[in-house]
């Protein structure tokens, strides 16, 4: 099959197609981007952010059937290497991303769709957010020390309050918010999951391109099990059930890794008592990572904010 070697890949698809052997040949090697078409091999592209390779590493595909590219969407892509891993592609599963995502046409969702081939099954996910168990995080202007910053922190340390105080009034009241607010809280983060959901259905331009809701398992599940270390990172329990309807839809091999929690390594926001009025489990120790060793006590962490927050000019805290 060395004759087939060198074949530009444009080239290559239209004969494969032609004569109906496409995933017949024994291999195709693209040399400039190293992208190879094996023998009887499912091709499968992962593009998102860490949400979509965690999904990857837990589906833990079989490397002899499946043929897996994860390419970050947050990072620098290589435009002509990710066109060709679209092209050939048998599957394709990513998020919902904007048009003229970062200032580049070619990185979102409708250029996936317009580039892929026919028959490829092109799944979409919605970009799992969840703040209820982290409600007291925005997002805010400050550059240091952490993409987590706390409302209630910020407003203790601008105000010259201790952090015993911040501690006491807000991390460990049981009473800082009712469960009534609580509650609505998560009415509203499930109404933005259903919005984003609503708002990829526009994607579906064909029965090969299928989006996927998770409103109801979170709805269903978020009081009896932790579902979110961050608000934007999902424990295992969900990146699981995404997993198994994978596997459900497009009828593949269970694979899957059980053992490891892949985003609970990075960071776990603080999660205040007073959520302990809604949930059913014990409010779960948070961890930040501070000078290559790991930190669970909140007083330790909320310390490192005000020492990073001392260090920073006025003006983040006008």
């Amino acid at each position: 099959m060395t004759k087939y070697l060198n074949f530009p890949l444009e080239l290559l698809k239209i004969f494969m197609h032609k004569y109906e052997f496409r995933n017949k040949l024994y291999s195709y090697y693209n040399k400039k981007h190293n992208i190879i078409l094996k023998y009887n091999m499912i091709h499968l592209l992962f593009y998102g952010n860490c949400q979509t390779n965690t999904i990857r590493q837990t589906l833990n595909l079989n490397p002899n059937k499946y043929e897996v590219c994860n390419i970050p969407c947050f990072n620098d892509v290589n435009i002509e290497y990710f066109t060709d891993k679209i092209k050939i592609s048998d599957i394709i599963i990513t998020q919902s991303i904007k048009d003229n995502y970062l200032d580049n046409e070619l990185l979102s969702t409708n250029y996936i769709i317009r580039t892929c081939k026919p028959d490829c099954k092109v799944i979409i996910l919605p970009s799992y957010h969840f703040s209820f168990y982290y409600f007291d995080i925005s997002k805010h202007n400050i550059p240091e020390p952490s993409g987590y910053n706390y409302n209630s922190m910020i407003q203790c340390y601008k105000q010259g309050q201790s952090v015993e105080y911040y501690l006491e009034n807000y991390v460990n009241n049981p009473h800082f918010k009712s469960k009534e607010e609580l509650e609505q809280i998560a009415v509203d983060c499930l109404k933005a999951l259903d919005d984003r959901y609503d708002a990829s259905q526009k994607y579906k331009i064909n029965n090969n391109i299928i989006t996927l809701p998770i409103t109801k398992f979170i709805e269903e599940n978020y009081k009896h099990t932790l579902l979110f270390h961050t608000t934007v990172h999902p424990t295992k329990i969900l990146i699981q059930h995404v997993c198994h309807t994978l596997i459900d839809l497009l009828n593949i091999e269970n694979t899957m890794d059980y053992w490891t929690d892949h985003l609970s390594t990075f960071v776990r926001n603080i999660m205040y008592k007073c959520v302990e009025q809604v949930v059913t489990f014990k409010t779960p120790a948070p961890l930040i990572e501070l000078n290559n060793e790991y930190h669970h006590n909140v007083k330790d962490i909320t310390e490192w904010y005000y020492r990073n927050y001392a260090q920073l000019d006025k003006k983040y805290f006008l």
